[in-house]
């Protein structure tokens, strides 16, 4: 028992590190959007472009709009949209 301790905090620890790496926030500005894709792309100031799939906040946003981002990075490197404002 003294042993399993320590080892299933450290998976636990280990199981979280991913998960926290892959969140993003940014703020830019929208340049390009895709209504049958359900995404947006946002430049911010330094260059950086980056799509953000939002379907449910599509309608909302336009071309040309300033916005901050906070998004969760997905393995083909697009964004999914936690919140847009």
């Amino acid at each position: 028992m003294k042993r399993a301790l320590p080892i299933a905090i450290a998976l636990a620890v280990l199981a979280a590190i991913p998960a926290t790496a892959s969140a993003a926030a940014w703020r830019g500005t929208i340049v390009a959007k895709e209504r049958n894709r359900g995404t947006v792309v946002t430049v911010s100031p330094s260059g950086v472009a980056r799509t953000v799939r939002a379907p449910a906040r599509l309608s909302k946003l336009r071309v040309g709009q300033r916005v901050a981002v906070r998004a969760r990075r997905l393995a083909d490197g697009t964004f999914k949209a936690q919140a847009i404002r």
